[in-house]
């Protein structure tokens, strides 16, 4: 149906009931593995069970299945229940019925163990309610289905769980509503992997289709190359801009979609792209990409202005010396060949112009690795030494350290934030340059990061508001530096970070850090905006249920713990405010206004919240379970 009836007389009635009829408890089990339906010898298409609708999926360890019944038309609201006194303390399901469809789908929650049946109450606007009648049977095994990794654009969520189903959650116009392909995410074909840019997501699936979904100008909409994303020929990777994406398909063929201005449209290099030289990996801009081709040439397209038009080196990216590893900053690109040399084109104000460091990029020391800020460009050559070149502004000037990066002790990795470097040594110290209000200048912490207790990771914080590093040091303890008020200062939660319980992995947002400790617990600091402040799930996050992951928008973070619950925090509009979610909904995020929302909790049961004032039509809702 493509319309819905207003219902402006009955709206306080039926919000009334989603409070006052729900309510449940129970064991949570897993898998569904169904029996025979009974419909105790009714004729009648009033609660008329349609049966199950694969496929079973959850969030944490609960199954949860889909029924469909046959409902009146008319009014009111569908409940079912695991008892057949049909009790509002064993309510495993409900629904919002419009008076219009013959039928609905009722995802069921708080499921006990075991063979049981399911009972059915319709409840119509007049408080007129049915008599309990048994719809259908199931039969319950003890299998999980968790959270097996989290994707996220730069204000939403996108979750994958081990049935191959994805749950979203997050601002609705970046990719926190997949309604409208809720049945091409709902496992029946498993999404394997999701990618992502500022706002939409595309997933893989099994069958080697894709599907997209999030805001129509960054490339959710990718009708008009359907055809070519329907797993005929196999998507095997995906790699975006901000606003378009590009697609590697099993024959080497590149598909491209989205905002053509940013690469969406690679109609003048259809031919080079075509798999008739196999492309093996694509680079990206923040507007173009750049292909690597299984005979070491490249092709680029996109803004010219943003590294997608490089006829200016055309000659050293033909392939007769093969490219091997493209790195970019913002606006340029910079391809190491195998001879050890590079290639740099794009913006010259990005790092696009590398003539001033051209002896020293001309393979005479290899270079083995590109890293980037916004607009300089750092590389680490074979004998350990750093060469840059760019904007010096954003660390394309590194005089300032050059002994400390000449190779005499040699560097082993590098990092950036939006505008400065920190390198890693052989030694475990840490040299950084750029700009100092960024985390180029680490003079504060150098007896900290002098190699006395090496330095194994770095995490970044990057935003031209203010960045960040995050140090992770041989004996668990972190040391940081950079914009105070984004993340450079820990010195709140110092106790935590010191090594006492060893801090094994670093997450950032744009103004904050979460640190995952060997307990499984959780310490944050930075911008409150940002997620630096979990107090509202501390008990969440304290390691009594470890936390395995965390993945980050802009402004939120989502832990997957041991038990398969994703907890959240940060700013709402980013995807932060959910708390613990345990949903036995596709997702916790159902419908959006412009001042209210409506989620499920882990039980199955409807809340809004919001300004009042403003419209909200139940039906809506009702219509997303």
């Amino acid at each position: 149906m493509n319309h819905t009836p207003k219902l402006s007389t009955f709206r306080v009635v039926i919000l009334i009931f989603f409070t006052a009829l729900l309510g449940s408890c129970g064991k949570s089990g897993g898998n569904l593995n169904l029996n025979n339906s009974d419909s105790s010898g009714s004729s009648d298409k009033f609660l008329k069970s349609l049966g199950f609708e694969a496929p079973y999926s959850s969030v944490g360890n609960a199954a949860t299945p889909v029924l469909k019944v046959e409902v009146p038309n008319k009014l009111g609201i569908l409940q079912l229940f695991s008892d057949s006194s049909c009790s509002n303390s064993n309510v495993v399901g409900y629904k919002y019925v419009d008076g219009i469809d013959d039928s609905v789908s009722v995802r069921l929650g708080n499921l006990p163990e075991g063979s049981i049946s399911i009972y059915a109450k319709f409840t119509d606007k007049d408080l007129n309610e049915s008599s309990c009648k048994k719809v259908q049977e199931y039969d319950l095994s003890n299998k999980s289905y968790q959270i097996q990794n989290i994707v996220a654009t730069s204000g939403a969520f996108a979750a994958i769980r081990s049935d191959g189903s994805v749950v979203t959650w997050g601002n609705t116009s970046g990719g926190g509503d997949s309604n409208s392909v809720s049945s091409e995410l709902d496992g029946t074909t498993a999404v394997t992997s999701i990618y992502s840019n500022n706002s939409a997501f595309a997933a893989i699936r099994t069958d080697g289709s894709v599907v997209t979904w999030g805001s129509s100008s960054y490339g959710s909409d990718s009708s008009s190359v359907s055809s070519d994303l329907n797993g005929t020929i196999d998507v095997v990777n995906i790699v975006a801009t901000d606003r378009a994406f590009a697609a590697t398909r099993s024959d080497g063929s590149v598909v491209t979609w989205g905002h053509s201005s940013y690469g969406g449209d690679s109609a003048s290099v259809s031919s080079d792209l075509n798999g008739t030289s196999d492309v093996v990996d694509i680079a990206t801009t923040r507007r173009a990409f750049a292909a690597i081709r299984s005979d070491g040439s490249v092709i680029t397209w996109g803004d010219s202005s943003y590294g997608g038009n490089s006829s200016t080196v055309s000659s050293d990216l033909n392939g007769a010396v093969d490219v091997t590893s493209i790195g970019s900053t913002a606006r340029a690109f910079a391809a190491i060949r195998s001879d050890g040399s590079v290639v740099t084109w794009g913006d010259s104000n990005y790092g696009g112009n590398s003539t001033s460091v051209s002896s020293e990029l001309n393979g005479t020391t290899e270079v083995t690795d590109i890293v980037a800020t916004d607009r300089a460009f750092a590389a680490i050559r074979s004998d350990g030494s750093v060469v840059t070149w760019g904007d010096s502004s954003y660390g394309g000037n590194s005089t300032s350290v050059s002994t400390e990066l000449n190779g005499t002790t040699e560097v082993t990795n590098i990092v950036a934030t939006f505008s400065a470097f920190a390198a890693i040594r052989s030694d475990g110290s840490v040299v950084t340059w750029g700009d100092a209000s960024h985390g180029g200048d680490s003079s504060g912490e150098s007896s900290e990061l002098n190699g006395t207790i090496g330095v194994t990771s770095i995490s970044a914080i990057s935003s031209f508001l203010g960045s960040s590093f995050a140090a992770i040091r041989s004996d668990g303890s972190v040391v940081t530096w950079g914009s105070s008020s984004s993340g450079g200062d820990s010195s709140s939660v110092s106790a935590e970070l010191n090594g006492t319980v060893a801090v094994t992995d670093i997450v950032a947002t744009n103004g904050a850090f979460a640190a995952i400790r060997s307990d499984g617990s959780v310490v944050t600091w930075g911008d409150s905006n940002y997620g630096g402040d979990s107090n509202s799930v501390s008990s969440d996050l304290d390691g009594s249920v470890a936390v395995t992951s965390i993945a980050a928008t802009k402004g939120a973070y989502a832990a997957v713990r041991s038990d398969g619950t994703v907890v959240t925090w940060g700013h709402a509009i980013y995807g932060g405010d959910i708390g613990k979610y345990k949903a036995y909904s596709e997702g916790s995020f159902i419908h959006a206004g412009e001042s209210n929302f409506c989620s499920k909790d882990f039980l199955g049961r409807l809340f809004c919240w919001g300004d009042p004032t403003l419209s909200f039509d139940p039906q809506i809702v009702g219509r997303q379970f």
